[in-house]
């Protein structure tokens, strides 16, 4: 979590993921693989193209977890896999949303590709050379079009709102949206073993003839 090991403990960890943990990311928690997204953008978008391209999230056992910008993954990523939950890991390489140097350490991404239109896939992760929006706009050839249209003749503003608006209406599905499926189909990150302990089963306190039907 980037804080030194002598300042950690089991009270510390608890409290720092209390104040994280919300229903948007505790659902993720029932789920054998989750897809770690930096927010809105991608939580209101990515659902429209899966669906398009006929992937669905729902059978895979996967759930899209929003996570309130890209500097809380990593913690985020620590805790699903501490759970022994598969994890994989969208972001934006933009450097003015955050540095992706934690982000690079924790995925084992030894360069990163930044600033062009293109969109990098590793084994558990996936990024944005710049942002979401300037991949989109190089690969939907009319994105400019829904995009005027959204602000002219429907008042709508805002990233994440105009990315959905332009999902909706555009019969494409990007070439990133198929080569994310790819890789969350080919993916397993699986915690180590012996990170989280293990349960064991309790014996019935009761016998047959307490059961009153």
């Amino acid at each position: 979590m980037g804080v030194p090991s002598g300042k950690v403990s089991e009270i510390g960890i608890s409290r720092f993921y209390q104040a994280k943990l919300n229903s948007e990311i505790t659902k993720g928690l029932f789920a054998s693989k989750v897809l770690l997204v930096e927010g809105p953008t991608e939580t209101q978008t990515l659902p429209i193209y899966f669906k398009r391209a006929s992937f669905s999230p729902a059978a895979a056992g996967l759930e899209i977890v929003g996570c309130g910008g890209k500097g809380n993954i990593p913690s985020l990523y620590r805790l699903f896999t501490a759970f022994g939950i598969d994890c994989f890991c969208l972001f934006d390489g933009d450097v003015s949303r955050g540095n992706n140097k934690e982000l690079a350490e924790l995925l084992g991404i030894n360069s990163m590709n930044l600033g062009t239109p293109s969109f990098e896939v590793g084994s558990n992760y996936a990024y944005f050379s710049k942002d979401f929006e300037t991949t989109a706009q190089d690969e939907i050839v009319d994105y400019g079009v829904f995009e005027s249209d959204a602000r002219a003749n429907y008042h709508i503003s805002g990233k994440p709102a105009i990315a959905r608006f332009v999902a909706e209406l555009s019969s494409l599905v990007p070439p990133f949206v198929n080569n994310l499926i790819t890789a969350l189909n080919d993916s397993a990150v699986v915690a180590p073993q012996g990170s989280v302990p293990e349960i064991q089963a309790a014996e019935p306190s009761w016998i047959d003839s307490d059961i009153p039907f």
